[in-house]
């Protein structure tokens, strides 16, 4: 790893490293110890006192600027949210949607890019792209006039497939909107976000950030064109509390945020993300790819079908061609923590995860 921090001193962040040879950052990413010094710095203050709105404005502002950092854009792109889901729901509730129009969703996609279009939009029809085909002759059999959106996850939750979003936007007309869940994504691989109008990305996955934070990245050209929904009093820009009144709301993504933000949370994420970013994201991108080769390289092909296909994400998939129930046992009786999935072991490093723990996960997984 090429970074101005040792792999030791990354690892020492996380002291579930200790116990564990940890490969499940798929499922649930562990708290670096500087976000939980952060955030029991202003807990413990908030047990004498309160934070001065200023500061926490400010610390709001920090954790945007790292966000835009990590994935390319402007802070003026960005909006603090709490989950995937809410950044999915403002993205539906800012479409104009009619009876008799249609989105095109991702065939056995992650049920949080499923549910709200099922439920918000029974009188919409739901066409279905499987990203494990070739996207471009599915397109052109499933768009039409009434098309409004496309929405798929950038990366598949179970198979780690990632799906080519430039190859998607140029197939579609400009007022089709492209929206995805970035959730698998972001903090494990570089993403250009040219090609969307909305990824949404819940933080406690490879953002390694707690639990009830996250972004919803929009497209600052898009801004003007969208319905105006999730509109609370903080959408607007507040001097202080001498003048309670309707004001204009932001010309930003920030109108977004409606309402009293989780400030000790989002404290935590800028404090995980800004690690990240020191790192860069190229270079975690470049080690978690050195290490989902070897396992891909490494697993015995008679016992495991490799799910995942060669454009790497931060996923492999391994389907056990016997009964699965046995590795796993095997896995967590080694202490190596990994997820199963619909029949499938899934298998997902991080950056601070080493050849050595590949080696050992290879050698419980290949032992006969």
């Amino acid at each position: 790893m090429r970074s101005s921090i040792s792999r030791d001193e990354l690892r020492a962040e996380f002291p579930i490293l200790r116990r564990y040879i940890y490969l499940d950052h798929a499922a649930t990413g562990p708290l670096p110890l500087r976000s939980v010094a952060k955030m029991t710095q202003l807990l413990e203050r908030m047990t004498t006192g309160v934070i001065p709105p200023d500061e926490a404005f400010g610390l709001i502002e920090a954790t945007r600027r790292e966000l835009a950092r990590l994935v390319g854009c402007s802070v003026e792109e960005i909006a603090l949210i709490k989950n995937t889901t809410a950044g999915l729901l403002i993205a539906i509730g800012s479409i104009e949607f009619q009876p008799g129009d249609n989105v095109i969703l991702q065939q056995g996609g992650f049920p949080a890019n499923q549910y709200p279009w099922h439920y918000l939009l029974p009188q919409v029809e739901k066409r279905y792209l499987d990203p494990g085909q070739p996207i471009p002759e599915q397109l052109d059999r499933l768009i039409d006039g009434r098309t409004r959106a496309v929405s798929v996850d950038l990366v598949d939750y179970l198979t780690g497939i990632r799906i080519d979003l430039e190859e998607i936007r140029e197939l579609l007309p400009d007022e089709v909107y492209l929206i995805t869940d970035g959730i698998q994504a972001i903090g494990a691989v570089a993403v250009d976000l040219g090609p969307v109008d909305f990824l949404t990305c819940g933080s406690g996955k490879w953002l390694l950030s707690p639990q009830g934070t996250g972004f919803l990245y929009v497209k600052r050209e898009k801004l003007d064109r969208l319905r105006l929904t999730n509109i609370g009093w903080l959408s607007s820009e507040w001097k202080g509390f001498t003048e309670l009144k309707i004001r204009p709301i932001r010309t930003t993504a920030a109108r977004f945020e409606e309402g009293t933000p989780n400030l000790v949370g989002l404290a935590g994420m800028g404090e995980s993300v800004r690690m990240l970013n020191s790192i860069g994201i190229e270079v975690i991108e470049s080690s978690i790819r050195q290490l989902t080769r070897l396992i891909k390289d490494g697993v015995d092909r008679e016992e495991f079908e490799v799910v995942t296909p060669r454009l790497e994400s931060g996923i492999v998939t391994l389907r056990p061609k016997r009964e699965i129930k046995g590795y796993k046992e095997r896995l967590d009786g080694a202490g190596i923590i990994v997820s199963e999935r619909m029949g499938c072991l899934r298998i997902s490093p991080h950056f601070y995860n080493t050849e050595a723990e590949i080696e050992r996960l290879i050698e419980v997984l290949n032992r006969k």
